[in-house]
């Protein structure tokens, strides 16, 4: 095998590790925000959607029954589309309610550090 070989083959590898701690960490940090959002009704929590391209903005969001009230439901909603992302590809994370960003920035008492800017901060807690 010549160097020129071997070196594509471990950029090879390298990326395709590097893509599967990409897909770890934007699920962790998916999971974690959705499990964070306070409910009230419900339909914050069940608002969370991930998509390719362009972000959903979905204004009404869904129902606050959509997923039994089970944040684990929820979560699986949001992070199931990873499997199908490729390297490069941007995914984006909204809730288009009219209220989530009031709340994500301290505006509920429920949540006064927010619940994406704190599973961010832990994410990269884990790589320092």
């Amino acid at each position: 095998m010549s160097f020129d070989s071997e070196v594509k083959a471990f950029t090879k590898i390298a990326l395709k590790d590097a893509h599967k701690v990409v897909k770890q960490v934007v699920q962790d940090v998916m999971v974690s925000t959705v499990d964070r959002t306070s409910v009230d009704t419900g339909k914050l929590k069940n608002s969370w959607y991930a998509s390719f391209g362009s972000p959903i903005t979905a204004i009404n969001g869904r129902s606050e029954d959509a997923s039994g009230g089970d944040s684990l439901n929820s979560a699986y909603d949001v992070t199931s589309k990873i499997k199908e992302a490729t390297m490069g590809e941007p995914i984006f994370f909204t809730n288009s309610l009219h209220y989530a960003e009031k709340i994500e920035l301290g505006g509920y008492a429920r949540a006064p550090a927010g619940m994406m800017r704190i599973s961010m901060k832990q994410a990269v807690r884990k790589f320092e």
